[in-house]
């Protein structure tokens, strides 16, 4: 029998990107070829890029080149959105032998059958086979696409128009992950909290967060990223009704000083953002709340900053992913005149890291001395080599002396110590299960 083409996925950026990834492997796969993880040994080796900043940029092309240095004799295809938003660049590294959208199926089904590498079968309906990257958490694109263009954002014209995936066809792949084996699922998207704008008035993020607690028995139901003017009435009290709905928000703040926000074109100001930490807080004082902060925008002077710095502080985040500005071409920030110095904004980042570390740390150790459920994954803590996973509010957790069988189970575990944001316990005795 013949051996089938083996194909290797490296994908870079947001979770979009990697649920993005998953579903071509799956569409690969139902094409005859067989995934593996090891570019040496791949006949394919696809890179999937980002171009969120020019780091990204950097990786991405750095990827491409150590793959060809990895396999020289592979045919190597680049998709994801450095590919969208300058194709001829990526061409121009001279490694590459092929660059196509992810989501253009007969792009790369006449690309592979050219090559030998398929037989030119149809592709595959849009419901094609979950291909989650572990069966314990799986992240589900429900939409993709943005039109707010933050003045220093490239991916409106790379991604295009909100569009959403229906709700049915959602409902649909959550109960099939569920039949998997998956007891969480993590709804993702480009600008999550449009889900169902371009289908109709009557379907929203909330609508779709109701309609799966009630047709489908996925265990835990978290929500990736959402915009803070987006977390509705009828959101925030589906989250106040059920512990099925994970007690995080990661709801991107960026800067802390209006004028600032102005010039980002981010439609919100520092009270509402305060106002919704205390409407959150008010349903559960415990929910995690995560950020994004961005430091050295060309506006931003050493007052804004300290604006920022206090606001984080003030309002008590429990995790902060933390960016230095990066100009993007064609982008409105990008006209704009001045500039931060890169020394300035490395000494911005380095201090709102550091707030970020202690803010962790602060709000994993509220938890000592209590129980929390944990979803306990495969993964093993690489410090102390023990079973770890995520609570509901998204604190990691280890668990001392936790055996592989409770692998994709949810156990209560009594918090006992915390070292840096990662706390650590026991698993109560008889107190495990595998769905709410």
């Amino acid at each position: 029998m013949k051996e089938m083409p083996g194909f290797y996925i490296k994908t870079h950026g947001c979770k979009v990107n990697q649920c993005d990834s998953e579903g071509l492997a799956s569409r690969l796969e139902s094409w005859g070829m067989a995934p593996t993880d090891d570019p040496r040994v791949a006949s394919l080796c696809i890179v999937s890029t980002c171009t969120v900043t020019a780091v990204s940029d950097s990786k991405g092309l750095k990827a491409i080149r150590a793959t060809r240095r990895a396999n020289p004799d592979a045919i190597i295809a680049v998709t994801g959105c450095l590919a969208r938003r300058d194709r001829d660049k990526i061409l121009s590294t001279a490694c590459v032998d092929e660059v196509l959208d992810i989501e253009d199926a007969d792009g790369w089904l006449s690309f592979l059958t050219e090559r030998g590498m398929v037989n030119g079968v149809p592709a595959p309906a849009a419901t094609e086979t979950p291909h989650p990257t572990g069966r314990t958490r799986a992240f589900v694109k429900v939409q993709d696409g943005c039109d707010s263009f933050c003045s220093y954002c490239v991916l409106p014209p790379i991604r295009g128009k909100p569009r959403s995936v229906p709700l049915e066809q959602v409902c649909d792949k959550v109960a099939r992950l569920v039949e998997i084996g998956a007891k969480e699922v993590v709804l993702t998207g480009i600008h999550l909290g449009l889900y169902g704008k371009d289908i109709s008035s009557d379907v929203n993020l909330a609508t779709l967060v109701q309609t799966l607690l009630e047709r489908t028995d996925i265990a835990r139901l978290r929500l990736s990223s959402i915009e803070v003017n987006e977390v509705t009435d009828e959101l925030l009290a589906l989250f106040g009704s059920t512990t099925r709905m994970q007690r995080h928000f990661h709801v991107p703040l960026q800067s802390g000083d209006d004028a600032v926000l102005r010039s980002m074109n981010r439609h919100y100001t520092a009270d509402n953002f305060r106002d919704f930490i205390r409407r959150i807080r008010q349903v559960d004082a415990d929910t995690g709340i995560s950020t994004d902060v961005m430091v050295g925008f060309p506006t931003e002077t050493e007052e804004a900053f300290e604006t920022t710095l206090r606001l984080v502080e003030d309002l008590d985040f429990s995790r902060l992913h933390v960016f230095k500005y990066s100009p993007r071409p064609g982008t409105a920030a990008a006209k704009l005149e001045g500039g931060i110095p890169p020394n300035v904004a490395k000494r911005r980042s380095d201090r709102m890291i550091e707030l970020g570390a202690r803010l962790s740390g602060q709000f994993a150790k509220r938890f000592v001395g209590k129980t929390l459920e944990v979803l306990i994954e495969s993964k093993r803590d690489p410090q102390t080599g023990w079973l770890s996973g995520f609570a509901s509010n998204y604190v990691r957790v280890a668990v001392r002396d936790a055996t592989a069988d409770i692998v994709n189970t949810i156990a209560e575990v009594a918090v006992d110590d915390v070292a840096g944001a990662k706390a650590t316990g026991t698993v109560q005795v008889g107190a495990r299960h595998a769905s709410p």
